[in-house]
């Protein structure tokens, strides 16, 4: 089963860095939106919500942010938010 990096940073401060089995859902601007490995490039504007991480089937993390941005890569997964 294929993985990815994801990297979530308050104002230089990581605050979570792992590797991510199966997705993660993020409070788009637009709506909500999830990512699985292999995802197209993309970057969005977040809204206050919760990223919900699921790293294996009972194995699950919530954060509550304010608002930032999400940026998909290769390389793997970085979200900027103001607060969490």
């Amino acid at each position: 089963m294929k993985n990815f990096n994801l990297t979530i940073t308050l104002s230089q401060k990581k605050i979570f860095q792992d590797k991510v089995i199966s997705e993660i859902t993020v409070p788009a601007k637009e709506g909500w939106l999830t990512v699985l490995a292999g995802h197209a490039p993309l970057l969005a504007i977040l809204k206050k919500g919760k990223i919900k991480i699921i790293k294996k089937e009972n194995n699950r993390q919530e954060f509550e942010i304010e608002e930032g941005f999400i940026e998909v890569t290769e390389q793997g997964v970085t979200i900027l938010a103001k607060k969490a």
